[in-house]
């Protein structure tokens, strides 16, 4: 009768807590949105374009059964995003399908940090709400929380791990299964991920105990745990599982970063210095940690984690002025800070403080940092929908032309720009958004504009390339699905050069009224924004008109345009007049 009871009440705990994530999902994600079309934010800050990315991927998702990018990897999320938004509509707004990815995502990372802390860690309700206080306090979480990107639900799923990689020991149980399937799909929604399992490894390598069979058991449950995470890994990734190697080359995992730093004597000569005291620091570490048992260890492996992730944290927010760009330098971080949730339980322990006071000052700082957060989008929000408005009261001036291309941007606020570069940057290469099936309403303007394909016409010429004739290999084996033939040729696509005559832009037609638009700086869109002072786009366009004209008959005029403080300058393709 007792258990019985027992297993009632949490039951019932469980569904309200759903119904309180639900709410808090709502009211972050909907209710009080951050401006998703803010890409560099007032100011040009940091212009991270995660969103894009997400956004384009899961259109893809659900027109192709796919996502087309692979860099993150981030398929779970797509996959999730698509169901949802499937459950709604089969068509609706770019804003609906941001909130709806939005709501999903910070739904489940809740949930997870309410699993892991409550269900397996057994620790107190409050505790929770102050491990999800502490996601928004800190600054990656604060900005990307409610990102549709892969960053604040790896602080989630790192909690949930670390609370079952607690129970883990040497004999092989469910625990070790659970732990494997989710490590595969924390690897499949992002790569830095790995990491999370590194406080289980050393725990298992250096117990003090390990010796003959022991050690044996251990290998054995190392290789259980990698073997399901690989499994896992297999079945989340499929679509992108054959070019997923492309990743080392292209994030310059192999390039010319390490080169230059091994060609400086001063870069050698610090590194010296760094990594001698750091090696040995490293053995006095390990020989502590072998005088430990599997749970010390685990714990010790988690805290110098943690240490050095909040002492950077700490620099990069008194050295950084913007809090979005701190943010968003940060949001690697994050999988490392979710191992916190082992030591939350200490702040109950403290023999000064009553415990009423600290469930009371825990509530509080929850409450605070929601109202901030809320704040923080509400004016973001304001400040981003007036510079949308008038960018847009900017754009319509040139409504007569067929087509609005505008050189590939870095910061811009405009829901017209977010759509065509989530489409040329991370859709698929060979058919715009447009051409496809409509699984979201877009204006006509949004039909209207475009990218220019600036950074894909100096290309060499990819038959050469490695990664061009592995992709090509993909394309033509039988060994591979469709969907992953599929996401080859598009890479194939994204090597290969364009012409400046025939694919100016996607849909470049010589017939049609075409119009370019180039900012002063050639890197923002968003009004008074001085990233760049000194007027560098006024000889590209100049060139590009030669160009143009030398290599592709094509007549155009050279305009200038102001848009508040920021000039653009403006390249008019006009039809050729018939005889």
């Amino acid at each position: 009768m007792l258990f019985s009871k027992f297993k009632s009440n949490l039951i019932l705990e469980f569904i309200l807590a759903c119904f309180f994530i639900g709410v808090f999902s709502y009211l972050i994600a909907i209710l009080f949105s951050y401006p998703y079309y803010s890409i560099g934010s007032i100011g040009g800050n940091s212009a991270y374009d995660g969103e894009p990315d997400y956004f384009a991927n899961i259109i893809s998702t659900l027109i192709n059964g796919h996502s087309m990018d692979f860099l993150h990897p981030g398929i779970p999320i797509n996959q999730l995003s698509a169901f949802m938004i499937n459950l709604f509509s089969s068509t609706l707004t770019v804003e609906q399908i941001i909130e709806i990815s939005r709501a999903t995502i910070i739904f489940f990372n809740c949930m997870m940090i309410y699993i892991g802390s409550r269900l397996f860690l057994q620790q107190h309700l409050i505790l929770t709400l102050l491990l999800i206080a502490i996601l928004i306090a800190y600054p990656a979480g604060f900005i990307l929380i409610d990102n549709l990107s892969p960053n604040s639900i790896l602080f989630g799923l790192s909690v949930l791990l670390t609370a079952i990689g607690t129970k883990l020991r040497y004999k092989i149980t469910s625990f070790h299964l659970l732990y494997g399937f989710l490590l595969g799909l924390a690897i499949s929604i992002k790569y830095i991920s790995l990491i999370i399992v590194l406080p289980l490894l050393v725990s298992l390598i250096f117990d003090s105990n390990i010796i003959n069979m022991r050690a044996t058991k251990a290998i054995k449950t190392i290789f259980f745990i990698g073997l399901i995470s690989f499994l896992s890994f297999m079945i989340l990734a499929w679509p992108i599982l054959p070019v997923s190697p492309y990743i080392f080359t292209h994030h310059g995992l192999i390039s010319s970063d390490l080169i230059r730093v091994l060609q400086n004597s001063n870069y050698i000569f610090i590194l010296f210095f760094l990594i001698l005291p750091s090696f040995f620091i490293l053995i006095k570490g390990f020989k502590a940690i072998r005088n430990k048992g599997i749970k010390d260890s685990y714990y010790l492996t988690c805290i110098a984690l943690i240490i050095p992730v909040l002492i950077i944290s700490t620099i990069k927010l008194i050295q950084d002025t913007s809090l979005i760009s701190v943010g968003h330098s940060l949001r690697n971080f994050l999988p490392i800070l979710g191992m916190i949730v082992l030591f939350v339980p200490y702040i109950l322990k403290i023999k000064l403080i009553p415990k009423r006071y600290i469930y009371i000052f825990s509530a509080i700082f929850f409450i605070s940092m929601v109202f901030f957060k809320v704040n923080f989008n509400n004016q973001s929000n304001y400040a981003a929908s007036l510079e949308q408005k008038n960018f847009s009261l900017f754009v319509e001036q040139y409504n007569d032309y067929d087509f609005l291309a505008f050189y590939p941007p870095s910061a811009f606020i405009s829901t017209e720009l977010f759509v065509a570069w989530a489409d040329y940057r991370y859709g698929d290469s060979r058919v715009v958004f447009s051409d496809q099936k409509a699984f979201f309403r877009s204006t006509p303007m949004q039909k209207k504009i475009r990218i220019i394909n600036s950074r894909k016409f100096d290309l060499m010429p990819p038959n050469n390339k490695p990664s061009y004739r592995y992709f090509d290999a993909i394309s033509k084996s039988k060994f591979f699905s469709k969907t992953q033939k599929q996401v080859a040729l598009n890479q194939m696509n994204l090597l290969s050069p364009k012409s400046l005559c025939t694919s100016l832009f996607d849909g470049f037609n010589v017939t049609k009224r075409s119009i370019l638009f180039f900012p002063q700086s050639l890197g923002s869109y968003i009004e008074n924004d001085n990233l760049i002072n000194i007027d560098i786009a006024k000889s590209f366009v100049s060139e590009l008109k030669s160009e143009l004209y030398n290599s592709c008959k094509i007549d155009s005029e050279i305009s200038e345009s102001s848009y508040k403080d920021q000039i653009f300058y403006v390249l008019v393709i006009s039809p050729p007049y018939s005889s």
